[in-house]
């Protein structure tokens, strides 16, 4: 552990949640959004109090995956009736995809089984429980029925995209429009091999993940910007290993 760790360490520590910097910087976050995302495509929409495998501050901001946020613009131009989420987390695209009238249904697939109730709560918080079709593990098998035709697939997997984000063995997958986020630290080289599999069929634009800084939280006060950063970017950071991107695959069918 390095000197700055050891203090941050001791101050976490000792310093009661009131004037702690880790939970103040936290906490005015919290108040100020009062528990609703605060921009990007979903916004306004109301949130739970955890997220599940990503960071929860970020989406409160409303600056999560700000990347894909001119993305998301296309996905609503393409008026898809059935949305397919693989990696669904805590929900957070499966229910702004109903919320805000981007699909008319969504069939979500999350591995982790304590997270399906994360996805309920948000989803009843918004009233769109009866549209999404939950379901655990994803697998070759129970993700073809769900394909259907001109779909919009959205895919997070930790790598798992080499398996299951394959025309050859789903060839549905030709017409669909995907949107994938490639982990070249878990699977080597993944994200050039999603390009070849659909080279043939999509247009396709990378995506790379941009820097993130403490002036993207709007709610900051005096003792907030005095603190070290690596405090106040725990709000607006997301934890990204080196090797995360993003494909937007678009059918040729249509693109043109």
């Amino acid at each position: 552990m390095d000197i700055a760790s050891a203090i941050r360490s001791v101050i976490d520590r000792k310093l009661p949640p009131s004037i702690s910097p880790m939970y103040w910087v936290k906490r005015k976050v919290e108040e100020a959004a009062d528990w609703t995302i605060g921009g990007g495509p979903f916004k306004g929409m109301p949130y739970i109090r955890r997220a599940r495998g990503s960071a929860l501050h970020p989406k409160l901001l409303g600056t999560y995956e700000r990347e894909l946020f001119g993305v998301m613009g296309e996905v609503r131009a393409l008026n898809v009736g059935q949305a397919v989420v693989i990696g669904a987390a805590e929900g957070y695209y499966a229910v702004g995809l109903l919320r805000f009238d981007y699909a008319r249904r969504v069939t979500a697939y999350e591995l982790d089984t304590k997270s399906h109730k994360l996805v309920e709560d948000l989803a009843t918080l918004n009233g769109v429980w009866d549209r999404i079709d939950l379901h655990g593990a994803c697998e070759i098998a129970n993700l073809e029925p769900t394909l259907t035709e001109n779909a919009f697939v959205l895919c997070d997997v930790e790598g798992y995209e080499d398996v299951l984000m394959d025309p050859a063995k789903l060839p549905a997958l030709k017409s669909a429009a995907i949107l994938i986020e490639t982990h070249d630290h878990l699977v080597p080289d993944i994200h050039e091999e999603m390009k070849r599999r659909f080279a043939g069929t999509h247009d396709i634009r990378e995506i790379a993940v941009d820097e993130r800084d403490p002036s993207e939280n709007p709610h900051r006060d005096l003792y907030t910007r005095l603190m070290p950063r690596y405090y106040q970017m725990l709000v607006v950071g997301e934890g990204r290993p080196e090797g995360n991107a993003w494909l937007w695959m678009k059918p040729r069918a249509v693109s043109q």
